[in-house]
């Protein structure tokens, strides 16, 4: 059965039950919206009393309550809450609580999380799950991290052992090296830590700036002082870049 109802035909107390489809033109009011409920459904979209509006719960707690079937989704995790689909793509969103108690932001599947504040992005966690954020390269953040280390063999043939943000290391000579960034500082006012370990030094071995010219925004140079104020190789030296 089918009704059409064009602004002539109402439906009053006492209550009436219309089955198959229900067709509306213009203004369509059910009920008093801040006095009566609505049930679409046996609960699948509940409008109670008080005005909260809920979807997969008949008794929402809040303006909008959304409960989701629990199903284990793209992520491989079970949960309840929030999930908003893309109409073609699978990188859906999800805000709830997993199994347990824990709550739960969840990009389905291999997608990045990105985060914006007036259009800008300021933060993204990538699909390889590393955090990445703006702070310190031209945005007002006050979190300052490390943008480049490495620890590598200083004599012989020189070799990154393990590094951050460092895509070589030249051998300039004697105790003196060229760190190369493999993303360029923001400009050459930053400031570096550096520490040896290993054999072949007499006393302390800091590595120093080489010169006042050696801080560039793709690279730094240094030397490696002995303690007793000569230039050297260290079996290994270790080098932070803060900005």
């Amino acid at each position: 059965m089918t009704i059409t109802l064009d602004g002539t035909l109402g439906i009053t107390s006492p209550a009436e039950t219309v089955q198959g489809a229900l067709t509306t033109t213009g203004n369509t009011i059910l009920g008093d919206a801040t006095t009566d409920t609505l049930n679409v459904g046996a609960g699948g979209l509940v409008k109670d009393a008080s005005g909260n509006v809920g979807i997969g719960t008949a008794s929402p707690t809040s303006k909008l309550d959304v409960v989701t079937n629990g199903a284990t989704r793209a992520g491989s995790f079970t949960g309840n809450g929030l999930e908003v689909k893309h109409p073609t793509l699978p990188s859906n969103f999800f805000a709830g609580t997993q199994t347990g108690s824990d709550v739960k932001l969840a990009s389905e599947g291999a997608y990045p999380m990105l985060f914006y504040t007036n259009s800008t992005e300021q933060a993204r966690i990538d699909s390889a799950g590393l955090f990445k954020f703006n702070s310190g390269y031209g945005s007002a953040a006050t979190a300052y991290g490390c943008r480049a280390w490495v620890n590598f063999n200083g004599t012989g043939t020189v070799a990154i052992r393990a590094s951050g943000n460092v895509s070589s290391i030249t051998d300039n000579g004697t105790g003196a090296y060229t760190v190369n960034f493999t993303t360029a500082m923001p400009d050459v006012n930053y400031c570096f830590v550096s520490g040896r370990c290993g054999s072949g030094s007499g006393g302390t071995s800091p590595a120093v700036s080489n010169g006042s010219t050696s801080q560039l925004v793709g690279s730094v140079a240094i030397i490696s002082i002995q303690g007793n104020n000569t230039v050297s190789d260290q079996e290994y030296l270790t080098l932070g870049i803060f900005r």
